[in-house]
């Protein structure tokens, strides 16, 4: 196993994270990390002893591989800077602020022969690879991602802050072309959205809603799902999984609930998933998703084979994005100002 030189840009909360794990980890040697605010270089000297840069291009010739997680609008320029480098690049969610800033990033990686991994990170949740592995092709999917305002990522909307990792759980669930996207927006603090929600429709007759808001009273990450056969309850906050398969009857149609009697109606309602739709239920051991992308990296640039979230992939993401975010700016919202 060779131990990679690594260099993280950025040393707010996601890049703080990054460093603390990756320290830990034999795979990388932490060369340092890079942020222009000084408190903030001050913070990761004293809590991780690790070094520090202000800026990223102190790192030159110092590091294999640079993990960005600065603000969406430097991703761009800090990751086209590494890759002409011949520097392996992870870079946070979203990939980048605009399709075309990503599709250079893609042709950069390409053309200096670098991995190029995008931090979608409910990807490496084992509640959605569980699913993901036993489940059939979704007819309808509803997602719902919440949290209370934070104050971070105020440079972009909860389009791309939140609503991006199930954006990008439900290319990978559906893999189908997209005939249309209908969304609605509210913003509240500022000028980007705080409140979007929006449906997919897929060629294939796959209809998914999602919704997404970072001015909720509370915190949740859940998909609801439904296949030909199955219904599925993921919560990826807590990895548990809620998998009902309909019974045969129930699969094939031969059953109708107009031809029970009054007595089997009055008993439906007590015994509907035991004997319409046995449940299986699983959970998974606690896992430190942001450590195993981690190691996704390492094993994609050791190996040459691709990452779990390639940079195509997150290219796709930013597209829908961008597409749900001009559905938003077609319509006015409830509250008392438009969403752009």
């Amino acid at each position: 196993m060779k131990r990679l030189r690594l260099g993280i840009a950025g040393a707010g909360h996601l890049g703080t994270i990054h460093a603390r794990l990756a320290s830990k980890l034999p795979q990388f040697e932490v060369v340092g990390v890079a942020d222009p605010v000084a408190a903030a270089r001050e913070k990761i000297e004293q809590s991780l002893q690790l070094p520090t840069f202000s800026s990223h291009e102190a790192m030159e010739g110092r590091i294999d591989c640079l993990v960005v997680a600065s603000p969406t609008f430097l991703h761009f320029p800090i990751g086209l800077w590494g890759l002409d480098r011949g520097i392996h690049l992870f870079v946070e969610k979203p990939i980048t602020a605009s399709v075309l800033e990503a599709d250079m990033l893609i042709k950069a990686a390409r053309r200096h022969g670098c991995v190029l991994q995008v931090g979608h990170v409910e990807r490496f949740n084992p509640a959605y690879r569980w699913v993901r592995q036993r489940s059939s092709v979704p007819r309808q999917i509803h997602a719902v991602r919440t949290s209370s305002f934070t104050g971070r990522s105020t440079d972009i909307g909860v389009v791309h802050d939140l609503m991006i990792h199930d954006i990008d759980l439900v290319l990978d669930w559906v893999d189908s072309p997209i005939e249309e996207i209908r969304a609605s927006g509210v913003s509240w603090m500022g000028t980007n959205e705080d409140y979007a929600q929006c449906q997919i429709h897929f060629q294939n007759g796959c209809v998914a809603s999602l919704v997404a808001s970072r001015v909720h009273r509370t915190a949740q990450r859940a998909l609801h799902a439904m296949t030909d056969r199955q219904i599925i309850d993921v919560n990826l906050a807590t990895c548990e999984v809620a998998l009902s398969e309909a019974s045969s009857e129930v699969a094939s149609r031969s059953f109708h609930i107009d031809r029970l009697s009054g007595q089997e109606r009055a008993g439906l309602k007590d015994e509907f998933f035991e004997r319409w739709f046995p449940t299986t239920h699983w959970k998974s051991d606690p896992v430190n998703a942001i450590e195993c992308e981690l190691l996704d990296f390492h094993r994609a640039i050791e190996s040459g084979k691709a990452p779990e979230v390639t940079g195509e992939q997150g290219r796709e993401a930013i597209d829908v994005a961008e597409r749900i975010l001009s559905a938003i700016a077609g319509r006015t919202s409830v509250a008392h100002r438009r969403v752009a």
